[in-house]
């Protein structure tokens, strides 16, 4: 049975991040321990550098939103909108400007900024404490049940799993979408 390489590679990002996000290595230390280990050899810190930033290139120029992305924030405009995301806040931040939706959101916590990252319950506290809201009045949307469900509900904040691929669920309690466009079914905007 042979791996694929995009899913090595997602292994290897999804492990060396965690190391990323619990601060035991740094953002750029993390980008050179993947492609030490996807080519299997050691290559100086220049080099791991110089040939992580030509995969970026295409990295960022794949970024694009889904197509329920933008009908969605325009339903929701006149709401508070706020993104907590886990990951480097320059590289976040500049995703957001690229796709030309960063003013849209009226706060941005980014688990770089404070040293903490989802599921932990505290990163949602930030969230709503910068959003100047209590956590009982806020929904937070997000498409990883593990990080995004369980950070949600040990802060007090009503989660909906966006469910794109359909998988199933034995927690019956959380509230599921397979689109954007089923939000407004299921949040009444003010």
């Amino acid at each position: 049975n042979e791996t694929s390489f995009p899913d090595i590679w997602n292994k290897i990002t999804e492990d060396v991040v965690q190391l990323f996000l619990q601060n035991k290595i740094s953002f750029q230390d993390q980008r050179r321990f993947r492609l030490r280990h996807i080519f299997q050899k050691k290559i100086k810190d220049e080099e791991a550098d110089e040939l992580f930033n030509i995969y970026l290139g295409f990295y960022e120029d794949s970024w694009t939103l889904f197509d329920d992305v933008i009908p969605c924030l325009d339903f929701f405009s006149k709401e508070k909108l706020g993104i907590i995301s886990n990951g480097d806040k320059d590289q976040q931040r500049q995703k957001l400007k690229n796709l030309n939706i960063f003013d849209r959101f009226a706060v941005i916590t980014i688990s770089s900024d404070i040293g903490i990252h989802k599921p932990d319950k505290e990163l949602f506290f930030y969230a709503c404490k910068q959003a100047n809201e209590k956590t009982a009045n806020c929904f937070y949307i997000g498409d990883n049940y593990e990080a995004d469900m369980i950070g949600a509900r040990n802060a007090g904040i009503t989660g909906i799993w966006i469910n794109r691929n359909n998988l199933k669920l034995k927690d019956k309690d959380i509230i599921q979408v397979n689109t954007l466009n089923e939000l407004k079914n299921k949040i009444n905007p003010n």
